[in-house]
């Protein structure tokens, strides 16, 4: 039989570290792999030791090889693996007992082809680098990840860190007689990978050596391997077609030519060389301005360094840049320069849009959180079903300064404007409150709806400061709505807000029906959130997951954040997609108030446990006469099991429509909210029952 996983790891002149290495290799809980040792030609005892080892375990296989560089090494073992899977490690590193363990469940239980974790740099003197890692979980497509390579300290670049399906190195090898070997591997890789899950967990010791090839100051040929790798990745994403990409490869050519005039050692190499390669990232930098996909904070930092290399390594030292970077000023400078650039644009299309009734719906999200796309997606069908003649306008919360400012001349009276549900109101989120808060002040004599919202403004002098502001701005607009979709909610805007109207309706999200006759369910679906507002920890959240692969042979695990952008032409298909997952599971498992909700409104069996605020069990109170909605408080592996067991059994009679339909129209049905909204009722609209 073929072992799960092949372990690959070059030797080459690391006697003093081989053994530990090897030894967290074979401590690993994971057990099922073999482990090929190359040993490149190492003058020192290296290669005995590869073969003590083979001698006393039979998983480890060492081939002897002439030394012919990393890259060989690594394709013959390669070649060698019989793994499903394959990982490769530095020979001077070592593992955390539970890294591949890890690393595997993760793999197989998101359905991806790479899985990938932080690291931690130990250096000679025995210091550690970062230590504070969350244990927070993604699962993202081959071109967020892409987008994403140049973040987050090279997890992405390196090759170690990662377990791979086979199948990725069908066709992709390491290349050979160069150096930066994994900067001209590893994006093709991502590229081929339908997804990636990563774990901000550090499951490697990254041993930081003066004598190593990464110690050592950047010479003229590792800067000629460099310029090979990434204008080999400007020809693969130009072939591929996909130009934000092909940018990105040629920012990061042009921010490593910067690295490479600032390292090269100048008593070894003339003067010359280095005004060569300022004059090669001149024309990189001239390339890149043909670009519309180049960032402004790209274009500012190469707009530096071409004016002054000597100003731009000044502002690397002393951290000018870091002590800026919460400086109104230096704020304000960079909006005005994004201002600048989209109004005229916003402005025009604007003008091609508006006609004689509107409704501009503002503030509207591009990130991948489908609980914030359905809202959208809510209003917009809230939109079509009782405000038939008004033409709706979406504009996005990234554009908000520019659209006001576009609009302050366009919009009339009798126009509406709508805010997103959610629950962004309050100081967790700033930027949203801040967005709303400008929106409220530039429009008083147009009706404004802040569409259900949780509420939660911290009790530190920062919240109490920030609360404060929004009590000024939304009291002044006597126009201006705002709508809790909870009681907690509902509460904390009549006691905070009390010269304003304030309403309370379910999350709009309920105003849909997405349940699907006779569709046939099975196994179970997992929709766990991994920032701040989840209140299980990694390791309870693999443990869980370990339980229900053992009990159940249909597990799938998602989540209703994407790692990618959803802008309005493929909303509802990603929706879709999300909304179909949920409608074919027997089970869901959940801790996203969204993922509640699209429970309810598909008609699918849910536990739902709490999160760090009161808005999933405030919510919770909309469908608690759903006996197929199960919410518990605290978190305990083995109710949460038992509720599974027992929501696992119910047949399709039990699985009752939820509708709320009638909440959205007033206590009986009248209409009189729908009326409120349009400005043709000012009464106060009867609170809703709960």
């Amino acid at each position: 039989m073929f072992p799960d996983l092949s372990i690959i790891v070059p030797v080459y002149k690391v006697e003093p570290y081989l053994r530990q290495c090897i030894d967290s290799i074979l401590s690993q809980t994971f057990e099922d792999f073999e482990l090929i040792l190359i040993d490149d030609g190492s003058p020192d005892r290296c290669g005995e030791i590869c073969d003590e080892y083979a001698a006393i375990d039979p998983r480890i296989k060492v081939i002897h090889q002439p030394n012919q560089g990393l890259s060989v090494a690594r394709n013959k073992g390669i070649e060698a693996a019989r793994g499903y899977y394959l990982a490769f490690v530095d020979s001077d590193d070592w593992l955390e007992p539970d890294m591949y363990r890890i690393l595997i469940m993760l793999v197989d239980t998101y359905d991806a082809d790479i899985a990938e974790c932080a690291y931690v740099k130990v250096y000679e003197d025995g210091d550690r680098g970062k230590l504070n890692f969350t244990g927070h979980i993604r699962v993202v497509d081959s071109i967020k990840a892409l987008q994403e390579f140049r973040q987050t300290n090279c997890w992405h670049v390196v090759v170690w860190n990662k377990i791979y399906r086979r199948h990725l190195w069908e066709q992709i090898r390491f290349p050979e007689g160069r150096v930066h070997e994994d900067d001209a591997t590893t994006y093709k890789l991502y590229y081929g990978a339908a997804r990636i899950v990563q774990i901000d967990l550090a499951l490697i010791n990254y041993r930081q050596r003066r004598d190593s090839f990464i110690g050592q100051r950047i010479t003229l040929r590792r800067i000629a391997d460099a310029r090979e790798a990434y204008a080999d990745k400007e020809k693969f994403f130009r072939a591929e077609g996909v130009r934000s990409l092909e940018c990105l490869a040629v920012v990061e050519a042009t921010a490593y030519l910067m690295y490479a005039y600032l390292g090269i050692d100048r008593k070894k190499d003339s003067k010359s060389k280095s005004r060569d390669i300022k004059k090669e990232f001149n024309q990189k930098f001239k390339q890149l301005l043909k670009y519309p996909e180049l960032q402004l904070k790209d274009k500012m930092v190469f707009s530096l360094f071409c004016l002054s290399p000597s100003l731009y390594s000044l502002n690397l030292k002393c951290g000018i840049a870091r002590r800026l970077k919460h400086s109104q000023m230096i704020r304000k400078i960079y909006e005005w320069l994004i201002y600048r650039k989209t109004k005229p644009y916003i402005r025009q299309r604007l003008k091609g849009m508006i006609k004689s009734k509107n409704l501009f719906l503002l503030m509207v999200p591009l990130h991948g959180n489908l609980g914030d796309q359905a809202i959208i997606y809510a209003q917009n069908q809230f939109a079509a079903d009782h405000f038939p003649d008004y033409n709706v306008v979406e504009m996005l919360h990234r554009d908000t300064k520019a659209a006001v400012k576009a609009l302050k001349g366009l919009i009339k009276n009798d126009d509406l404007i709508w805010l997103p549900g959610g629950g962004n109101m309050g100081d967790e989120y700033i930027t949203e409150e801040q967005a709303r808060r400008y929106i409220i002040k530039h429009f008083p004599h147009n009706k404004i709806v802040s569409f259900p919202q949780t509420i939660y403004f911290s009790s530190t002098d920062y919240g109490r400061r920030e609360l404060s502001k929004s009590r000024k701005i939304y009291e002044k607009n006597k126009n201006l709505t705002l709508i809790a979709r909870e009681q907690i909610s509902y509460g904390i805007m009549q006691k905070e807000f009390p010269k304003t109207n304030v309403m309370l309706i379910p999350d709009i999200v309920f105003y849909l029906n997405l349940t699907a006759a006779d569709r046939e369910r099975q196994g179970i679906l997992c929709c766990l959130r991994n920032d701040i507002e989840g209140v299980i920890n990694f390791e309870q959240k693999l443990a869980l997951l370990a339980r229900l692969k053992n009990l159940y042979s249909d597990l799938k695990v998602t989540d209703t954040v994407l790692g990618r952008e959803v802008d309005m032409e493929n909303r509802e298909k990603e929706l879709n997609q999300i909304w179909d997952d949920f409608r074919a599971a027997k089970v869901v498992i959940t801790d996203r108030l969204h993922g509640m909700i699209f429970a309810a409104v598909t008609a699918t069996p849910c536990v739902v446990l709490s999160n760090y605020n009161h808005k999933v069990q405030s919510s919770y109170q909309w469908v608690q006469n759903l006996d197929y909605i199960r919410f518990l408080n605290e978190y305990d592996q083995e109710t949460v099991l038992q509720q599974v067991d027992n929501l696992f059994n119910l047949d399709s009679e039990q699985l009752h429509q939820c509708d709320l339909r009638d909440e959205f129209m007033g206590r009986q049905g009248d209409g009189s909210v729908v009326c409120h909204l349009k400005g043709t009722d000012n009464r106060t609209v009867p609170l809703s029952g709960m």
